[in-house]
């Protein structure tokens, strides 16, 4: 008896202090977003005493694959959030002195001053000036959006090197967990490790996961193209020229494109999708609105021939493009054009040209010119100059601005539509990020480790382990006392 009793306090210290280490895994973790409570029951052995059984940890497949969903939703929007907040930053408000709005504006105002005065040269300079002024808006502004494609680009390929990364990670963890749970072993802080990275990769691409026994998971994107299935398929990049008008490079998962043009399994989350819309969607739209609106003041100020049956083609006046001498057609848009315009160097003094073209047209010879007879008072062309800006021309549809647009509203709206667009961002970010916090909150309370806990389990096994203790102690005397060796 004293025999059997014997074993029951050893299984029972021992079992203890098993659990008092596996406690001890649980509080090192503490703080780990990726880590799970572990737990390590006792079940009675044959013949009485009690051993460990398998350890395993805190798990909900549901809130896990909330809070997937949540990161992939989350980290797209904000791609989407903060290259807008970068665009507002270079174009500012409509009312702010370097928007598009603004400049142009301020090209009305120098008109109207100068048709006040139209024989006053520094007024016919300020025209010139304030063209400039308006040349080299547009110009920052198309820069800035060129920058803001080439930099999404740059993003995409980072992101799909980062999931192939993860992928190759998540292959070897899998195989580790598979052949470990295969042959009894104890993997939980692998499949923690396993959940970790399926987070990540969550948060560069929309992910569904799919589980099968032995603990394998497989991944697919939200669309259904495959990420993993017992070996990590490959995600490509194709790279293309960067061109204002052209969408950029494909992206494909084991072969099939995802993103870009020709997509046939479209992705739904994640910054990789959010990166692609960047890049051909939301850039290129702004990028429209720029070129429309240079369009638009190069049709607007260009010059007429004075006898309309000489049959001459419209040619660039105050404003042109630095690489053509074409006027645009009506309601199509030449991409690139905002990034080109320029101020053309027969009316800037600074380049050997004369401002009172601005009154007196003729640029491209005697047959433009408006003034003929020299009158220094003649404010005719100045004005239809003026009218130029209030009158309504079509718009292309890529802009998104509606059908037409007079040049004084076109930079509003276009302003007001990059405003909009980045509350309605932010809103959304707001809230996916809201979704998120209280997703990964919602596991935590479910499968983290809780310090309070940890110790309140560290108290219980403590005095198992002192009770353990005392009974051997007790059953040494009694084997003591039996074997006549007691003091």
């Amino acid at each position: 008896m004293l025999t059997n009793a014997l074993q029951k306090a050893k299984s029972g210290l021992s079992v203890a202090s098993e659990q008092i280490g596996v406690v001890s895994r649980n509080v090192t973790r503490n703080g780990d977003p990726n880590a799970t409570r572990k737990l390590a029951s006792t079940v009675t052995a044959p013949g009485g005493g009690v051993v460990l059984s398998p350890i395993v940890r805190s798990t909900d497949r549901v809130l896990l694959d909330a809070v997937l969903t949540a990161a992939s939703a989350a980290a797209g929007i904000k791609v989407t959030s903060d290259a807008l907040d970068r665009l507002q930053a270079v174009i500012g408000e409509v009312d702010d002195a370097r928007s598009p709005a603004a400049l142009v504006g301020q090209l009305a105002d120098a008109l109207q001053f100068y048709s006040s005065t139209p024989a006053d040269g520094q007024s016919a300079r300020s025209v010139v000036s304030a063209a400039h002024a308006l040349t080299q808006g547009l110009n920052d502004a198309a820069d800035a959006v060129a920058e803001l494609r080439q930099d999404a680009d740059a993003a995409i390929v980072a992101s799909v090197a980062k999931i192939n990364e993860l992928l190759s990670r998540f292959e070897i963890v899998n195989r580790k967990v598979v052949v470990g749970t295969r042959g009894g072993q104890d993997v939980t802080d692998q499949l923690d490790e396993r959940d970790g990275i399926a987070k990540a990769i969550a948060e560069e691409v929309g992910l569904r996961v799919v589980r099968q026994g032995d603990e394998d998971m497989r991944l697919y994107t939200d669309s259904g193209a495959t990420l993993f299935e017992t070996v990590a398929r490959k995600v490509t990049f194709t790279a293309a020229p960067l061109m204002s008008g052209k969408p950029g490079g494909v992206i494909k998962i084991d072969g099939v494109p995802v993103a870009g043009v020709g997509q046939t399994m479209a992705l739904v989350g994640g910054r990789l999708r959010a990166l692609v819309d960047l890049r051909d969607g939301a850039a290129e739209t702004f990028s429209t609105q720029l070129d429309e609106m240079a369009r638009g003041l190069i049709t607007g100020f260009a010059e007429h021939a004075v006898t309309p049956a000489s049959g001459l083609p419209d040619v660039p006046g105050l404003l042109k493009s630095s690489t053509s001498m074409v006027i645009p057609s009506d309601g199509i848009r030449v991409p690139g054009l905002a990034a080109t315009l320029v101020v053309n160097a027969a009316y800037d003094p600074a380049q050997g040209g004369d401002a009172f073209r601005v009154r007196d047209g003729g640029a491209a010879g005697l047959a433009y010119n408006a003034n003929s007879t020299g009158n220094a008072g003649d404010t005719g062309r100045i004005f239809v100059l003026i009218d130029k800006l209030g009158a309504s021309f079509n718009l292309a549809t890529d802009a998104k601005l509606g059908l037409t647009s007079s040049l004084q509203s076109l930079g509003a709206m276009s302003v007001g539509w990059l405003a909009q667009s980045r509350k309605d961002s932010t809103d959304d970010y707001d809230y996916r990020a809201t979704v998120q916090a209280r997703a990964e909150d919602a596991l935590l309370r479910e499968t983290g480790v809780s310090l309070d806990q940890e110790m309140s389990d560290m108290l219980e096994l403590e005095r198992s382990y002192q009770a353990s203790s005392r009974l051997l102690t007790a059953i040494d005397e009694m084997f003591r006392i039996l074997l006549g060796t007691a003091a």
